[in-house]
């Protein structure tokens, strides 16, 4: 039993440390039977909301022909001791009224159980109704939809409130409880405790909060399966101890006390063995429930990602994945199918028993002569009549042993329902603490304004923007530009309310849901084309004028084909999704006309140009100024600059190179300390301490590369000799070309990983902007003036030319040498690798890092002559390239 109710409570995997100290504890008991009726209090508001509802009618119609059920049952079941008599006794008189009798009460059992069964339907139906109604209503109230799906702390976090009407902003701090993020959309936990405990910290202050998986599921089948089960097993589960009672008394009345009492015993063994049976199956299907969720998300997502999916030709891989849900949730089903053979095993064995209990019991009194003075024909009666009570108390009460697989069920989907129940009121009143106001309407036209704000992802410590303030005006068109992944879209989410992980201040001068939000990935529901123009209204009518403006849109943005599958009828509704048969293009298109449809004086528009051409993208953005709708856009091409007045742009913040010029010069004159230098500059002194550090690291691997193996030993290359470096002149003055050659210039063949470093494994676009950073940065700061013009050179490698490489050369404003297709290679580095491959020809290479070490020191063993040599060749190189027109030639 304590297994049960560790399932009650969620805790199926308890921790080991901790059985030991409440197990069979009445403490443990007691709370898990509390947090069940907890749940369960829940759901009965949902079950019966009043006294006068259509389901408490139903559910006591459906008591009283239970009740009335089991009187017919009983008379039907002494039908068959009466026949014994009449018809031992050949009475012809007694035998027709007798048959037209039990004719009639078997007519009304049938029709007493198509009752009981169509209301109990019925029942389950109403039920369902109303919970599923009542959990839509929240599951759509303050969005409780995305934050369920997108389970974070912003909603738990500090934020500011903004309330008055006057212009004023009272700011109240709210602490909350932090919750674990949920990364992609409906990642399940695998282990029930860790779903459903609930533990405090050590101060008290913070709880941590279980997540809830699948809230889509609880919704769609746990309602329905626990209104099915409790409309079949509550009737029976009140009425059974006075049907019960009524049938022990029959029996003690029959056989004495022994009747009652052996089928007593016989119920109190099996449950015994019945119990350590039921509870790991009651654990298993919850899992298993869980398991046909993720299942089902799965075949969900490959339906609606299906065209993605095929252009990445990743069939394997999905079909990997799903292999392996899929065999998770055999693995499941086969271990509740092993762990029900058991008990199946054992209700079989024990209902046969209980059919001849009856006669095994029957058989004392008639043995020890109590019954010799009954007459064959009456003796007959009363074992047909005693057969059939002790049977039936039998069946009852291994009915229950039935009802036992029903009520895990009931419990199971009553914590689930419970918690999504639980959950979304929390949501609904946390969300009530911070309803976005409109404050003052200002003179100057503003929508919105940010006053400090800092942003940072829900539960992570990372800021995406810091102390921002920016005033949102009329006529005023803003650009948010930065990285991927900078926090643009994040700001959105702030400014629309979904996040509030912010301090500073968001003050509307407008009702914030008149706001237009365009976002990213285009959304269409079900319904007809104009019902997807204006979106998210959902009561509009559409009217001559209108008409004609939709299909003046559709034609100016080549959707006019779109007309052709409704049958030039905008309020036809098509058995088709819309998401399924457009494009992304489309999908943009068609989502850009409710901007049209709605006119709204603001809009903020998430990348909705990201999959249109640029005549399409300059139609757009004349639309919008036709409409005069200011707006604030996020976009990452550069034509989409000329259609705002004002950049923001999102980066990250660094140093700038003359002011780490000026640093060093700082630390070469030995005249201040470091903090003196960072109070000075206006820096922190983290910032001094680490330009030191990379200066000295480059000039350890210049002195690498330019000094013999005679020299460097005789210079020790050490920190002495770097301070030493660091404080003259002479070490900004090394201009051999042979360094910006192997540092400045970067390729993926044999020198792509610079002197000081080889890298294993192929170099992708992150290793790459990874030694961009690090190497060539530190390297041009100190190889050069910062007023000295310089370009960069590479050649056309994959990691060369990705969006993410051109997108950090462009935020470094770093010069590149345009290089075309299959140009010959000029590099000085591919003399001296063939150089050091032709001196490792024999030798033999162990392991991986056995050849860095023979790479490493067959490098530092070139000749500075041969080196100086193949410098001077540069000239006659360029030369014989050109006679040869960029063929192969000796060089």
């Amino acid at each position: 039993m304590n297994s049960i109710f560790n399932y009650i409570r969620g805790d199926e995997y308890p921790n080991p440390a901790t059985v030991s100290s409440h197990r069979y504890k009445l403490s443990h008991i007691f709370e898990s039977c509390k947090l069940f009726f907890k749940y369960l209090s829940k759901v009965l508001k949902h079950l019966f909301p009043s006294l006068k509802s259509a389901s408490f009618v139903l559910f006591l119609v459906l008591l009283i022909d239970v009740v009335l059920l089991e009187f017919v049952v009983y008379r039907v079941g002494l039908f068959s001791g009466r026949y014994y008599k009449v018809l031992s006794e050949r009475d012809l008189p007694a035998f027709w009224p007798l048959a037209a009798t039990s004719i009639a009460y078997i007519a009304i059992n049938a029709f007493m159980k198509s009752i009981k069964d169509f209301v109990t339907n019925l029942l389950s139906i109403v039920w369902r109704k109303y919970i599923t109604i009542s959990l839509h209503e929240s599951y759509f109230r303050s969005k409780n939809f995305y934050y369920l799906q997108h389970q974070f702390a912003s909603i738990d976090d500090s934020v500011n409130i903004l309330i008055d009407g006057d212009g004023s902003v009272n700011n109240s701090k709210i602490q909350k409880s932090n919750r674990r993020p949920l990364g992609v959309q409906n990642s399940v936990e695998p282990i029930l405790g860790e779903l459903n405990s609930s533990e405090n910290k050590i101060n008290g202050l913070n709880e941590i909060r279980p997540l809830l998986d699948n809230p889509d599921q609880r919704i769609t089948q746990d309602v329905k399966s626990l209104c099915t089960s409790i409309a079949n097993i509550v009737p029976l589960i009140l009425i059974s101890p006075f049907v019960i009672g009524w049938y022990g008394y029959q029996t003690y009345i029959t056989v004495g006390y022994s009747g009652p009492l052996a089928v007593v015993v016989y119920f109190l063994v099996g449950t015994l063995i019945n119990g350590p049976l039921t509870a790991p199956i009651a654990r298993v299907i919850y899992k298993q429930d869980k398991k046909e969720g993720d299942f089902r998300f799965k075949h969900m997502n490959l339906r609606i990602n299906a065209e993605s999916i095929a252009f990445y030709d990743s069939n394997q891989n999905e079909l990997n994945k799903i292999n392996e849900n899929f065999n998770q949730l055999l693995n499941v089903s086969y271990r509740r199918n092993w762990k029900e053979l058991i008990l199946k095993q054992f209700i079989n064995l024990s209902q046969y028993f209980g059919g001849i209990l009856a006669y095994l019991v029957l058989a004392i009194p008639i043995f020890t002569h109590v019954y010799d003075d009954y007459s064959p024909t009456d003796l007959a009666q009363l074992i047909s009549n005693y057969s059939f009570k002790c049977q039936y108390l039998i069946y009852l009460f291994t009915r229950l042993y039935d009802i036992l697989n029903e009520i895990s069920s009931i419990v199971g989907n009553t914590r689930r329902i419970g918690e999504l129940i639980e959950k979304m009121s929390q949501n609904i009143e946390q969300r009530s603490l911070y309803e976005r106001k409109k404050l003052i309407e200002p003179a100057d036209g503003s929508c919105l304004q940010l006053e400090n704000l800092t942003l940072q992802i829900p539960d992570e410590n990372k800021v995406l923007v810091k102390n921002l303030n920016f005033k949102f005006k009329k006529g005023e068109n803003v650009l948010i530009s930065g990285r991927s992944g900078c926090g643009k879209t994040s700001l959105f989410r702030c400014i629309s309310g979904l996040w509030n992980s912010y301090s500073g201040q968001i003050r509307y001068f407008i009702d914030p849901n008149e706001i237009f939000f365009l976002p990213q990935i285009s959304y269409f529901t079900s319904g007809s084309l104009f019902e997807q123009i204006c979106y998210p209204s959902s009561s509009q009518t559409l009217d001559n004028e209108t008409s004609k403006n939709i299909v003046e849109w559709l034609r100016e943005f080549r959707l006019s084909h779109l007309l052709d599958k409704v049958n030039s009828d905008l309020n036809f509704v098509p058995e088709f999704n819309w998401s399924s048969i457009l494009s992304e293009g489309e999908k943009q298109r068609l989502s850009f006309l409710r901007v049209l449809y709605h006119r709204p004086k603001f809009a903020l528009l998430d990348e909705f140009t990201s999959s249109v051409d640029q005549e399409t993208e300059a139609l757009m953005y004349e639309y919008l100024s036709k409409i005069e709708c200011s707006f604030m856009s996020i976009a990452h091409r550069d034509t989409a600059k000329k259609f705002h007045q004002i950049e923001l742009m999102i980066t990250k913040k660094k140093v700038s190179s003359p002011l780490k010029w000026q640093i060093v010069g700082l630390l070469k004159s030995r005249d201040k300390k470091q903090n003196e230098i960072a109070n000075m500059l206006g820096v922190s002194p983290k910032c001094v301490s680490s330009t030191k550090k990379r200066y000295e690291e480059t000039v350890l691997c210049l002195i690498e590369a330019v000094l013999s193996p005679i020299e460097r030993s005789k210079s020790g290359v050490n920190r002495d000799l770097i301070r030493e470096l660091m404080i003259g002149p002479e070490s900004f003055t090394v201009t051999s070309p042979i360094l910006r050659a192997s540092i400045v210039s970067l390729q993926n063949g044999g020198g792509s990983a610079g002197i000081s470093n080889i890298y294993t494994g192929r170099i992708n676009q992150f290793v790459y902007i990874d030694t961009l950073e690090n190497k060539l940065l530190p390297s041009v700061e100190l190889l050069f003036e910062p007023d000295d013009p310089w370009i960069f050179q590479q050649d056309g490698g994959s990691a060369h030319t990705a969006h993410s490489v051109r997108d950090w050369l462009k935020e470094q404003n770093i010069e590149v040498l345009p290089w075309c297709a299959r140009s010959p290679d000029l590099n000085q580095n591919e003399n001296l690798w063939s150089y050091v491959d032709a001196k490792m020809v024999y030798t033999k290479i162990t392991s991986i890092q056995h050849l860095k070490e023979v790479l490493h020191n067959e490098w530092l063993k070139i000749p500075t002559e041969y080196v100086q040599k193949v410098i001077e060749s540069m000239p006659k190189r360029v030369l014989a390239c050109y006679k040869a027109k960029g063929g192969h030639f000796k060089y």
